[in-house]
């Protein structure tokens, strides 16, 4: 039974999966986060 409430394609779990990109992209998202709440 499928319901496409999730896609049936893999996604990356932020600090378990492994693999450069997945682990770039997350300390990249947290930088940015860092920089917009230490701005207000």
């Amino acid at each position: 039974m499928n319901v496409k409430i999730l896609p049936n394609t893999g996604l990356t779990l932020p600090f378990i999966s492994y693999g450069g990109t997945a682990l770039m992209v997350n300390f990249i998202e947290i930088v940015l986060l860092y920089k917009i709440l230490k701005r207000k």
